[in-house]
């Protein structure tokens, strides 16, 4: 899925930063204080605020699984004014899954099971990403990421349960 606007390239690339772990493209394209939601807020999520703290939030989130080993397909891309909402669908190898793999066979909304022998895949995913500009370069300023709910909190429980 190709686009010339510059807007939906950045947002792109976004993704791709986060998938390959490419930390210094990602503080790049990112505004010193760019908000990250989670939503629905019914998984009271706190934004995380500033470049520093969507770093960390990003990298301890990409360290689940091997690097290299999620595949993010965007499904499809929708630009406004000075904004780009991309649904995406990741996917991802059981093997890579290896702090998953004990899940306790909650599935999400009809789409994922993370215990899944052979691979899983995540699909209802919406990365809004809201552009501005910063020291006259065009950034990220804000991103929401709306998601299923059943999977962040079945996530969430399987996380509490197990990191040491």
């Amino acid at each position: 899925m190709s686009s010339s606007s510059s807007n939906v390239q950045l947002a792109l690339s976004m993704l791709e930063a986060v998938t390959a772990r490419s930390w210094t493209h990602i503080e790049k394209v990112l505004a010193t204080t760019i908000e990250w939601s989670v939503l629905p807020d019914s998984l009271q999520r706190p934004p995380m605020v500033g470049i520093d703290t969507v770093l960390e939030g990003l990298k301890s989130l990409t360290g689940l699984v091997q690097n290299g080993s999620v595949k993010v397909q965007p499904i499809e891309i929708i630009e406004g004014a000075g904004f780009v909402v991309i649904h995406v669908r990741l996917s991802f190898p059981a093997t890579s899954t290896v702090k998953l793999t004990n899940y306790t066979k909650a599935k999400t909304v009809d789409t994922v099971t993370l215990d899944d022998p052979v691979s899983s895949t995540y699909e209802i995913m919406f990365c809004t990403f809201y552009l501005g500009e910063e020291n006259g370069e065009k950034k990220i300023v804000r991103v929401k990421d709306f998601v299923d709910s059943a999977f962040m909190q079945s996530l969430a429980a399987h996380l509490a349960q197990n990191t040491v």
